[in-house]
């Protein structure tokens, strides 16, 4: 089976919820966003798994900060939704794999959204 993009986010959050990390006040790194990358061009499909496993840690891990970012959950939930009919997950596994909640009443109110990106994405048409 091949994995493709695992998010850099789900790599560090998993690395700092195991040892102790500081951050620091200078770029460590630069990001050219007009340079071919592994992720720009490629559809949902390719990277499904890696972005599944990232929502669904945000949805399960992160929603204390909810109230103060509420939009950035709304859009992983849409994201998770999406993801998961990439690969294959049906609802009743989404919906299971949720443990709070708020990030299954959210994920009901998204089911649609997400579903419907999907469609597009699987269209001939779709958008990558």
């Amino acid at each position: 089976m091949q994995v493709g993009y695992i998010s850099e986010g789900l790599v560090w959050l998993r690395i700092a919820q195991r040892y102790f990390i500081r951050y620091v006040n200078e770029p460590l790194r630069t990001y050219y966003t007009d340079a071919p990358s592994i992720t720009r061009g490629r559809s949902v499909s390719d990277h499904a798994l890696g972005l599944r496993l990232y929502y669904e840690m945000v949805l399960n891990e992160h929603l204390r900060f909810f109230p103060y970012a509420p939009w950035e959950f709304v859009k992983a939930v849409v994201q998770y939704a999406r993801a998961s009919f990439h690969r294959q997950v049906d609802p009743g596994t989404q919906w299971g794999r949720l443990r709070h909640p708020l990030a299954r009443a959210l994920w009901l109110t998204a089911l649609p959204l997400g579903a419907s990106l999907y469609r597009q994405d699987a269209s001939p048409n779709g958008l990558r």
